[in-house]
């Protein structure tokens, strides 16, 4: 499981995404393998107006951003809506013509 999905907060998903998780863990693999291609993620972020926090080349300023929240409340963010949109448009159809 990589950083981005252990900081998922399954409480904070609706009841259906929540089910998934429990009985099938391969749905955070599938989330993780969305979250690794770098088009989908940008093309997500663009269309939803959502995105992953920024990386910076200078450690100060990535510092102040993990010191104030602000990392963590923008993942939140981000996985809030991309979690639900791959398992609505990713996962159900795959999932639903046995591919998963």
């Amino acid at each position: 499981m990589t950083e981005k999905t252990q900081k998922l907060k399954p409480h904070k998903l609706p009841d259906e995404i929540r089910r998934t998780i429990a009985e099938h863990p391969v749905f955070v693999e599938v989330v993780e393998e969305c979250l690794a291609t770098d088009e989908f993620v940008e093309q997500f972020q663009r269309l939803y107006n959502v995105s992953l926090p920024r990386k910076s080349s200078n450690p100060l300023v990535d510092m102040v951003d993990e010191t104030t929240g602000f990392k963590e409340s923008q993942t939140w963010e981000f996985l809030s809506h991309f979690v639900p949109f791959v398992h609505r448009w990713i996962w159900l159809p795959l999932h639903s013509e046995g591919k998963l």
